[in-house]
């Protein structure tokens, strides 16, 4: 059983290169048109349209991108971003440029958006949901007759 669980891993992790920058993605998500599962959303851009050496995002309730709750990447290589905090419920609006490893900045390419609808499960309820289960793994109950 543990080897065929070794094996499994291996196979798994020997796919992941192939599938990290879908070829197949032919625009950016999420978009308007997309339905949002997860809280908060990866931002994800085909690597067809990065023009440089790395890509920075940019991520806004404000339609201007100006405000306190704007949150602005760093440069980075890869061709997603994730914010790492639960976004607030309603519309959001992203973009992305182009970076050179030399810092010159492209400029920002189109404004997408999607909406964070009240009832999508976030990255923390996923973490509590586990943690009951482990907790309740852990309780051993007696039936006296």
């Amino acid at each position: 059983m543990r080897t065929q669980m070794i094996i499994l891993l291996a196979l798994c992790l020997g796919m992941l290169p192939l599938n990290a920058n879908n070829p197949q993605r032919k625009e950016p998500y999420p978009q308007q048109r997309n339905i949002v599962y997860l809280n908060p959303a990866p931002l994800l851009v085909p690597l067809a349209m990065k023009q440089s050496d790395y890509l920075q995002f940019c991520l806004s309730q404000d339609k201007n991108f100006n405000g306190r709750n704007t949150i602005l990447s760093k440069p980075v290589p890869w061709c997603m971003f994730n914010p790492h905090q639960v976004l607030k419920t309603g519309t959001w609006y992203w973009r992305f440029r182009s970076v050179s490893k030399s810092g010159d900045e492209l400029p920002w390419g189109e404004t997408y958006s999607f909406i964070i609808e009240e009832l999508r499960p976030s990255l923390q309820h996923l973490h509590l949901l586990h943690s009951w289960k482990i907790s309740l793994s852990n309780i051993h109950v007696s039936i006296v007759s």
